[in-house]
């Protein structure tokens, strides 16, 4: 209900920061993310940048992306306690 509510992941996120900013907007909607030593999962690291190459240019894009997205909020919650998305930007 949560992936469908926020509209999934933004697909303007190539590779790299995408699961950065699908959590960003799951706490926008409310949702807390929560942490439990349960999970587990395999990580192969890097396949598909090294599949595609040029990953230096995917992370880069992607910063550019998630911080024209979200610096306003986290300039403006710097040294808080992250979690209160009711804030104006100038």
């Amino acid at each position: 209900d949560v992936f469908f509510g926020i509209d999934g992941f933004d697909e303007e996120f190539f590779l790299y920061s995408e699961d950065n900013d699908l959590a960003m907007r799951v706490r926008r909607a409310g949702w807390k993310i929560m942490y439990t030593p349960f999970a587990t999962g395999i990580h192969l690291g890097h396949q598909s940048s090294n599949k595609i190459g040029g990953a230096g240019k995917f992370i880069a894009e992607s910063n550019r992306l998630f911080h024209k997205k979200w610096s306003g909020y986290l300039q403006h919650n710097l040294n808080k306690v992250p979690g209160d998305f009711n804030y104006t930007t100038k």
